[in-house]
């Protein structure tokens, strides 16, 4: 239901029952104070907005992200090349296979470590190489580190979400493995300043304008606020918010070229060097 719809800061979500992000993972609801909180918050943000919210992406807007990916990508990358194979060759193999794979696994857990096995098999075949079960596992079991990678909270998003908390209901907007968001989502520390998360397989234009519905918010003094120019502004911005992009390392799905993106009309977008510059350019159009 998390993924799908809206939960609240305990894990409240509008159908009335609790989220816990899996089986191993850290429940959202803990004790009978804190459900009971939950539901005063769904019973508020059932009530029509009629104004402006402020949608944060996640993923290296908020946390870093990517960089866990890369690490990771370096220590299968130097198992590869400790087995005598090309590594550069690998890299390039499973750059390609883990962009062909969101096709059919989207946001999938298993799509980056599956690329890795996947071009480990390619590189070996190449040189006449079968592959041991022992690499497969070891190469898949590097892979997944960056899902499991501690949450590193990026230079000042505690109090920038603070502030903007004061003036506006934050919601969070994030596309991942909705099992591997949930806990970061909880071990971030976060969610007291938000009133709502969806966690969806990925952004566009729909998603946005389906979440202002939702919330009863005006689009027109609206805002998201994120990393990705091809997630979370163009999208916003066709949906008739406004946004400020905050450029970080992202990853080669979001860094399609300018012919795949659709073109966005004419809106109140602004750039910033990071998350609390964005948070007070966006705070001064608001008033």
């Amino acid at each position: 239901m998390c993924a799908d719809g809206w939960c609240g800061p305990e894990g409240w979500s509008r159908s009335g029952r609790t989220i816990s992000p899996g089986r191993n993972g850290p429940p959202f609801a803990h004790t009978q104070k804190q459900i009971e909180r939950a539901r005063k918050n769904a019973l508020l943000r059932s009530r029509p907005m009629s104004h402006s919210v402020i949608v944060f992406d996640g993923d290296d807007t908020l946390w870093e992200c990517q960089r866990h990916f890369d690490e990771a990508r370096a220590a299968v990358a130097d198992y590869v090349s400790g087995l005598g194979l090309d590594a550069d060759l690998w890299r390039q193999l499973q750059h390609d296979l883990d962009l062909d794979l969101v096709a059919t696994r989207g946001m999938d857990r298993r799509r980056f470590p599956l690329s890795c096995e996947l071009a480990l098999e390619q590189v070996s075949h190449q040189v006449g190489r079968l592959v041991r079960d022992q690499d497969r596992y070891r190469v898949g079991e590097l892979a997944d580190r960056a899902h499991i990678a501690p949450v590193q909270l990026l230079p000042g998003v505690a109090e920038a979400l603070a502030r903007a908390a004061q003036s506006a209901p934050l919601m969070l907007l994030t596309c991942a493995d909705p099992t591997v968001q949930r806990r970061r989502i909880y071990n971030s520390g976060l969610m007291r300043h938000f009133q709502g998360v969806r966690i969806c397989p990925d952004k566009h234009a729909g998603i946005f304008a389906s979440l202002m519905h939702d919330l009863q918010a005006d689009r027109a003094h609206s805002w998201s606020i994120g990393n990705s120019e091809a997630s979370d502004i163009v999208p916003a911005l066709q949906a008739g918010m406004n946004a400020a992009w905050v450029p970080r390392g992202t990853w080669a799905h979001d860094l399609r070229p300018p012919a795949y993106r659709p073109t966005a009309p004419a809106g109140l977008s602004l750039r910033a060097e990071d998350l609390s510059a964005a948070v007070d350019l966006v705070l001064e159009r608001l008033g």
